[in-house]
Formats: structure tokens, sequence, C-alpha cells
């Protein structure tokens, strides 16, 4: 649901961070664009959407049922399918500050350290937020090889995934 959804053959995923559908009553933590799950009153469901700001105050469980709340056949992403998509932007030289796969650095998204988590007010402005531009590594877009885009996957707040992974 939401703004838009990008999809592979066999799972989509969302093209903006989980944003609120209805912001009314939420805590905006420490007034830095980041939103709080845990203690928000009234509507919790989470849509992808440019607007507002991203809900990053959320344990791992929250996340998977959030997503699961969005209908059948929905849920958190799995580390496998965020590799999937890691290995595909990886492979576009779109995502290379040099143009050339393998050369240079990927560009990165907002991981500079401004706590304040970034909305999206400019879909067009692939910087916009970071007050960089062309060639700075925080470009917030990845491509990827369908020509679609994502926002922020490797930056501006943490992220969660379906799996726990065990590293004893």
């Amino acid at each position: 649901p939401g703004d838009s959804i990008l999809g592979t053959n066999d799972f989509c995923v969302m093209r903006f961070e989980a944003k609120f559908q209805d912001y009314s009553g939420k805590t905006n933590f420490f007034g830095w664009n980041l939103w709080q799950y845990d203690s928000a009153p009234g509507n919790l469901n989470i849509t992808s959407s440019s607007l507002g700001g991203p809900v990053g105050i959320i344990n791992q469980t929250d996340a998977i049922k959030s997503c699961q709340n969005l209908g059948e056949n929905y849920d958190l992403i799995s580390n496998i399918e965020w590799m999937t998509i890691a290995r595909n932007a990886e492979l576009q030289s779109e995502n290379w500050d040099s143009g050339t796969i393998y050369s240079g650095s990927m560009f990165k998204g907002h991981t500079d350290n401004s706590a304040n988590a970034l909305s999206v007010t400019d879909v067009n402005d692939f910087y916009d937020g970071t007050g960089n531009v062309f060639p700075s590594n925080q470009k917030r877009v990845i491509n990827l090889s369908n020509g679609e885009l994502i926002w922020d996957f490797g930056g501006n707040v943490f992220e969660w995934n379906k799996d726990v992974i065990d590293c004893s």
C-alpha cells in the first residue's frame, strides 16, 4: 500500500522507509523527525510514502507485525531479500560515484552525524535534505536493474530485517 512498492519476481519492497499513515498524537523522538512506534496512540498502520518522518523507534517484533498487518503475503524484508537488492544495486553503475561499477565508492545515503532523520520533500532531488550535491556519497537513492529506485536503503535510520542472525 501507499506511494510505491517495488518488486522482483519473488518479493516486493517499499520504495520509501515505513511511515505512519496518520501521525496524530505520535511522538517525534527528541524532535529528530524520527517517530516512535511502541507508545504511539491510535492508528499504527504504516505505508510507503515520501511524506512524513520514518518510523524509526520500533523493535523487531513490532516491525514484523506492522508489515504483516498490511495484508496477506506482506512481511518484513528478510536478510536474503535485503542482500538480493544490495547485490542488484552493486551492479548498477548509477550507484557508484565514478559511474563505473567497482570503481570509487557506492553512494551510501544520509549517513552523516546529523541526528535528524530526513523526510523526502523532493523526489526529483536524490540528495534531498542532506545539504549535499553530486559527487557527495550521500545520494539517498539506489537504482535497480529494473529502472526502479529505492530511497534510504542504506542510510537515514537503522533498519530491521526479519531474520535473527546468531554470530556466536
